[in-house]
């Protein structure tokens, strides 16, 4: 059982880490808001990189622009 939980923590640790490089990567090529850049690296770090199989639904203009440049399909596809 000990190593069940330590194999846990080490992966939920390394998608941790995974997520903030992501987060830094996106602020540098996008211009987001920290939230928002942390909220698509951490939809990005659960797609495993196969964001074109996955929706992303978004309301935020510069959030939906990112996203789709990421290759996810947006969710609604047309805004009023």
């Amino acid at each position: 059982m000990a190593k069940s939980i330590m194999r846990n923590s080490r992966e939920l640790y390394l998608r941790k880490e995974k997520t903030l490089y992501e987060v830094l990567g996106l602020l540098g090529t996008h211009p987001l808001k920290s939230a928002d850049a942390l909220q698509l690296a951490a939809v990005l770090v659960w797609a495993g990189n196969t964001t074109r199989d996955h929706h992303f639904v978004c309301l935020d203009k510069r959030l939906r622009k990112a996203a789709g440049k990421e290759g996810f399909r947006i969710l609604p596809e047309e805004m009023q």
